[in-house]
């Protein structure tokens, strides 16, 4: 009971208790006659601030609820969450429950409830944070290392997530996935060749985040681990003969990429390279005089690979320059200018019955008895080949002196590049039985033609010809064998792309 005097018409009661119903009577004292009393009336206090607030969240309405203990003469209750950026969510209810959907992701919120009645407010309960649902990680980017079969996930860090899930899901609808506390994770297992959809999601321990955008990756092929070159003079022209080890992925290519440069001058540069192929071995023809770096790229369905370890070497020499012959021929002095990358010279003398070497030496210069300047040949050469023979001797013999302007040009030809060869148009192409007979357009400024055989279904099985002549024949082929023949024109300078022509053999006639 609580009691309150007042000698006006209004007093106040103290002490009273929140959420409570209170009956009030007023009495008026008197000396002189009984104690006159007013008719009660009902009163309710106002409600108590709300206790227990918890806060659990709500991950497939990305939101929470919020839940308190029911305060009594409570008619509503309102709840309202602030988050760190600002953004205000209120719910009204008339049960101790609330809850708020879409809240702004990865961010924490302040709670509060209010409780009311129709004339009264509480005062709002103490504040309680909550972190909402983890934002959907963005920028995902995937690196495919196919050395080891497996994808490198890395993205930026997602508001509100303590941890990650990545995934790579495959046209067949295979997935693989990893986890990490960190912003990366490793994916083991991708299958060369295969394409994939790379995926990331971050979860707070409660609730996961919607999957990030996906990223279409292929598993590309590795380039070759082994790649070997080795040059060949055919004629006048070097040749490089490039092989590699297979890549083991489904329906790889291959394609050879080589650029350098011509007698050590950074003026003089070159960029070839073959088309792309099945095959493991290629050919293509150099300048003399020449430094070369040479890599092997695979590509499949899924991408291509990083260029494999170059392969770095030199042509053979071209051949010596400005060679002349002083003295009379007991001795004699032969002399010549140095040929970029030899580092070795050697003297020939010409005869009906083929030639004798004279002089070998590592200078610029040979001492000679007996030799006329009109029977010489003079070759440079270095660890890869040697080169073709210089004829034009400077010296007695010539009765003048050559004009080395006008020489050197016609030296530089062997290894000057020219204008492409076209590639050969096929004009036959018959099988009788396991025999072939091939027909091709003349090409113009072609001196030699080289045709590969491959057999389709085993294209390591392979036959490869030189021929002068614009047709060629072949006979104990496979019988009921897929063929594949290619043809490329060259001559001492170049070389064309390859045409290609196949044919099914037949049976043993």
């Amino acid at each position: 009971m609580f009691t309150c005097n007042s000698t006006s018409t209004s007093c106040e009661l103290m002490g009273v208790r929140c959420g409570m119903h209170y009956t009030i009577i007023v009495s008026v004292p008197s000396d002189k006659c009984s104690t006159l009393r007013s008719p009660p009336k009902k009163i309710n206090t106002a409600p108590c601030v709300p206790e227990d607030v918890t806060v659990v969240a709500s991950c497939k309405a990305e939101g929470t609820v919020v839940s308190w203990a029911h305060s009594l003469v409570a008619q509503s209750y309102l709840l309202t969450a602030i988050s760190r950026g600002g953004d205000v969510r209120t719910c009204n209810s008339s049960v101790n429950k609330c809850t708020l959907a879409k809240l702004h992701c990865g961010q924490p919120y302040t709670f509060s409830v209010t409780a009311s009645t129709s004339t009264c407010t509480s005062q709002a309960s103490p504040n309680v944070t909550f972190s909402t649902v983890p934002c959907d990680p963005i920028g995902l980017s995937v690196h495919v290392q196919c050395e080891t079969s497996s994808g490198v996930l890395s993205w930026s860090p997602s508001q509100g997530s303590v941890g990650y899930y990545g995934f790579a899901q495959s046209e067949d609808g295979d997935m693989l996935y990893c986890d990490s506390m960190d912003t990366s994770c490793t994916i083991q297992g991708l299958d060369c060749g295969a394409m994939y959809n790379f995926s990331v999601l971050a979860s707070d321990g409660a609730c996961n985040s919607s999957y990030s955008q996906p990223l279409l990756e292929g598993a590309a092929p590795c380039a070759p681990a082994t790649v070997r070159n080795r040059m060949q003079l055919i004629g006048k022209t070097h040749f490089a003969r490039t092989s590699w080890s297979a890549v083991v992925c489904p329906n790889v290519e291959y394609l050879v990429e080589m650029t350098g440069s011509i007698l050590d001058d950074p003026q003089a540069m070159f960029d070839v390279s073959s088309y792309w192929m099945k095959y493991t071995f290629f050919e293509l023809a150099l300048p003399c005089g020449s430094s070369y770096s040479l890599t092997v790229r695979t590509r499949n369905s899924a991408g291509t690979s990083k260029p494999s370890t170059p392969v770095t070497g030199t042509t053979a020499p071209c051949a010596p320059l400005a060679v002349n012959y002083t003295g009379d021929n007991t001795p004699a002095m032969l002399s010549w200018e140095a040929a970029v990358f030899a580092t070795q010279y050697t003297v020939y003398v010409v005869t009906g019955d083929g030639r004798t070497q004279v002089c070998s030496t590592t200078e610029l210069s040979c001492q000679l008895n007996n030799v006329q300047p009109g029977a010489i040949e003079v070759t440079a050469s270095n660890a890869v080949g040697e080169s073709v023979p210089t004829k034009d001797i400077n010296g007695p013999s010539n009765r003048h002196r050559r004009d080395l302007g006008m020489a050197k040009p016609a030296m530089f030809a062997d290894f000057r590049i020219r204008e492409e060869l076209s590639e050969p148009k096929v004009l036959v192409a018959t099988v009788t039985g396991v025999s072939l007979h091939m027909e091709w357009a003349p090409v113009r400024d072609a001196t030699l033609y080289t045709i590969i055989i491959v057999q389709e279904d085993t294209p390591s099985r392979r036959q490869v010809l030189t021929v002068s002549e614009e047709l060629t024949n072949v006979n104990d082929l496979e019988p009921s064998t897929r063929y594949c023949i290619f043809v490329s024109a060259k001559n001492e300078h170049t070389q064309s792309n390859y045409s290609k022509e196949c044919v099914t053999t037949g049976v043993p006639m």
